[in-house]
């Protein structure tokens, strides 16, 4: 959920949900730095990239 400046067209994050599944964990270390990584490209991905999905949350093309 983000908030929208629509003079400044600053966006404020108000909510993000995370959900993960990656089996057994071998390396803790490496999946948490893998889960970092994810959040801020799926953060950078919405405003810049056009991530347009559906209502059965099928990427649109």
């Amino acid at each position: 959920m983000v908030e929208v400046n629509v003079r400044t067209g600053a966006v404020d994050i108000l909510r993000y949900l995370v959900i993960e599944d990656c089996g057994t964990v071998v390396n803790p270390m490496i999946v948490e730095g893998q889960l970092h990584s994810g959040i801020a490209q799926g953060i950078g991905q919405a405003p810049y990239e056009h991530a347009a999905y559906d209502e059965e949350a099928i990427r649109a093309r």
